[in-house]
């Protein structure tokens, strides 16, 4: 069973710096959980902060077989989005095999081909340490466990040999507990799986997941009728989202919408879409009227072979799109006709001049003022809107990276109209001999 994708999430500008990847080779590989049971680890919204549950979902290693016919971005963006954001990354993407998100949680949970030796191992050179235990259960942070009394909700509270995992009540900590500087994150380690939250209410997140795998939580799956729902009828893909209703929709498009899920099927040539919505009993559309609200959120100009169904308060939209032209993960909605464009962008570095010339070779046309050019995280001298109105194939600007050390990062970001939703599009990585060395 695989999910879908719904509302698209913007990737932080930052994003792609909070990055690690490992150096050195783990070869200590295990057979990681199957996808239908590293799902049943999904907590129900009941025992979730958010009170809701909003999903991010790649199998990475099946897109990644298909990424040399995806324009170059593409693949990277659709990475950082599921598994960056205000979380880091510890191994090389050779070894992910699917990552789930909760977004509300802010907790990240990662299926590898690796052993919980090798991955300790990995969290460990990345600079964590364990701190605690959940249950049998490592956790892994960059601080030294703050000084610690029974979490008050857990069923062992007044157990004193409880192994529940504690929690922080020193008298000099701020009311409500630790700053986020205490607890910058907490990885589980478990099953060939990293289970990843940013700052304590991600700790709290975690231990839910955990709680969740053992039985011990209420599981989304087994308890959400729409979230199941969503699952059953998403078929074979492996890019998706799946959540409450889009904003906006049970106000204006979509009314009495309980659950909404994008999806794609990334294939060599060609991609399969498909879009699925439960109702409420009696207030489904037809599904002509669900068809022309899933339009209205994907470039049409992409996007073929629209087949609408309707199944009692289920309605369903499938479609297709040239995997050369696939880009789930703009800003806005999914393939919002706002979203970030899709565009080859070529990096032509001058050894002599100390400068990068940036070429459009091929995609999307897009308004030069929608682009920004970042060098080593600031903005470049010169940007796109400086010589272009309009930023098409064929049209380059060239930048000046002499301050530049190697290895620094160039990046380009597309803002959206309104300035809401900011994604990197494309980056560079300044080579040793772009550089002056005194």
């Amino acid at each position: 069973m695989q999910r879908p994708s719904r509302r698209e999430i913007l990737a932080s500008v930052g994003a792609a710096g909070a990055t690690v990847a490992l150096a050195g080779c783990l070869d200590d590989t295990t057979d990681a959980p199957p996808a239908s049971e590293f799902r049943r680890w999904l907590p129900a919204p009941s025992v979730l902060r958010a009170g809701a549950v909003t999903l991010y979902d790649a199998d990475v290693a099946a897109v990644g077989e298909h990424r040399d016919a995806m324009v170059p971005s593409t693949f990277g963006n659709l990475v950082e989005t599921v598994l960056t954001g205000p979380f880091a990354q510890y191994l090389e993407i050779e070894h992910v095999r699917e990552v789930v998100q909760l977004a509300q949680e802010r907790v990240v949970l990662v299926r590898t081909d690796r052993s919980d030796a090798a991955l300790s191992e990995a969290l460990t050179d990345a600079g964590l340490s364990e701190v605690a235990t959940y249950g049998d259960v490592p956790l892994y942070s960059r601080r030294a466990e703050p000084p610690t009394t029974t979490r008050m909700d857990s069923p062992e509270a007044d157990d004193p040999d409880s192994a529940t995992v504690t929690r922080s009540t020193d008298d000099t900590a701020a009311a409500g507990g630790p700053s986020s500087a205490a607890w910058p994150e907490t990885v589980a380690v478990v099953d060939g799986v990293l289970v990843q939250g940013a700052d304590e209410p991600g700790r709290d997140s975690v231990e839910t997941v955990l709680d969740a795998r053992k039985g011990e939580a209420d599981r989304l799956l087994e308890t959400s009728d729409t979230h199941g729902t969503l699952y059953d009828r998403i078929g074979e893909s492996n890019v998706r989202a799946v959540g409450p209703p889009v904003v906006g929709a049970e106000r204006n498009s979509l009314p009495g919408v309980t659950g909404l899920a994008f999806t794609w099927e990334v294939g060599a040539a060609t991609t399969g879409f498909a879009a699925v919505s439960t109702f409420r009993d009696g207030e489904a559309p037809t599904a002509e009227q669900f068809a022309s609200f899933v339009q209205s959120k994907l470039p049409t100009d992409r996007y073929e072979a629209f087949e609408p169904t309707a199944d009692g308060h289920v309605r369903t939209v499938t479609a297709s799109v040239p995997t050369d032209r696939f880009a789930p993960f703009s800003s806005g909605a999914p393939e919002d006709s706002d979203g970030a464009p899709v565009i080859e962008f070529e990096f032509d570095y001058d050894m002599d001049a100390g400068t990068v010339t940036i070429a459009h070779g091929g995609g999307d046309a897009v308004a030069a003022e929608r682009l920004r050019v970042d060098v080593a995280r600031s903005r470049a001298d010169t940007q796109f809107a400086d010589e272009h109105g309009t930023f098409a194939a064929g049209d380059a600007i060239t930048v000046d990276i002499a301050d530049a050390d190697a290895g620094a990062e160039v990046t380009v970001i597309w803002t959206s109209a309104d300035g809401d939703a900011a994604q990197i599009v494309a980056e560079s990585t300044v080579p040793e001999s772009a550089v002056d060395v005194d």
